[in-house]
């Protein structure tokens, strides 16, 4: 077992933990955003501003704007979400095998400058590498060196792995993917990990009580919010970007925009 370094996290805190949610869903705004304020908390929700499945973003932005003036991280996606051909629900022209870098780029910066039309948040967001997966074209080239200079930090994935604040890749961050199948104890226990080794749990969520083929009951929801904050003498809940903007200033790793 390892302890945090002091000052490492905000408050004191021996750990950290970021929630995020991705897709923008109506489940998002109707459910996870009032759970988690009732217990104080924020959260990041990773917007593919145009793709089919975001339906929610383009329906409602004024609830979006709202969450954001609440300080809940309105965060990028990518605009249309491309994932590798090997999913079965990925259309040709939208794999990341049919991308390249060029045609990355610009998505990338678009989405962003769409979620801050609709937030008013001038604050360069963080960013959430659809599927996991970083890499453009049939050779697979990572993109994520064009993510290092576009953003302040990106959420990888989807395995049960902490992020170890002074070694991780602040441009692909472990987190762990939460689906039906996972144990409310165990997501429990991967908290609790963070706090003992000093670590930040970083988690992902889709639907919350439905509204995706990858959900969580808002019972599960609900008590893992409980938990954190029956957690909060040692834990940080806290939102992807503050959390990583902190550990950038603890570790001495600046962040410097660079769109070329």
């Amino acid at each position: 077992m390892t302890f945090a370094i002091p000052g490492i996290f905000a408050n004191g805190a021996r750990g950290a933990v970021s929630l995020t949610y991705d897709d923008a869903l109506d489940a998002h705004l109707d459910v996870v955003i009032p759970q988690l304020e009732s217990f104080g908390l924020r959260g990041t929700f990773y917007i593919p501003t145009r793709a089919p499945m975001a339906e929610a973003w383009r329906a409602r932005p004024n609830d979006w704007r709202a969450a954001a003036a609440r300080g809940h991280e309105i965060a990028n996606h990518t605009q249309y979400h491309p994932c590798s051909i090997a999913h079965d629900w990925v259309k040709p022209n939208f794999s990341l095998e049919a991308y390249s870098l060029a045609r990355m780029e610009p998505e990338l910066v678009g989405a962003t400058n769409e979620i801050r039309k609709v937030t008013g948040v001038d604050r360069v967001p963080s960013f959430a590498y659809p599927c996991c997966e970083e890499f453009v074209g049939p050779e697979r080239t990572s993109y994520r060196p064009m993510v290092n200079r576009l953003f302040p930090a990106a959420r990888g994935g989807a395995k049960r792995e902490l992020a170890d604040p002074f070694a991780c890749d602040l441009a692909f961050v472990p987190a762990w993917a939460i689906h039906e199948k996972t144990q409310l104890a165990d997501a429990k226990g991967f908290i609790d990990e963070a706090i003992d080794r000093g670590h930040w749990a970083v988690l992902i969520f889709h639907g919350v009580g439905g509204g995706h083929a990858i959900s969580v009951s808002a019972q599960f929801h609900v008590e893992l919010c409980d938990h954190i904050v029956s957690r909060k003498s040692d834990l940080w809940c806290d939102t992807f970007l503050n959390v990583v903007t902190r550990v950038r200033e603890s570790t001495n790793r600046p962040w410097v925009p660079n769109t070329r």
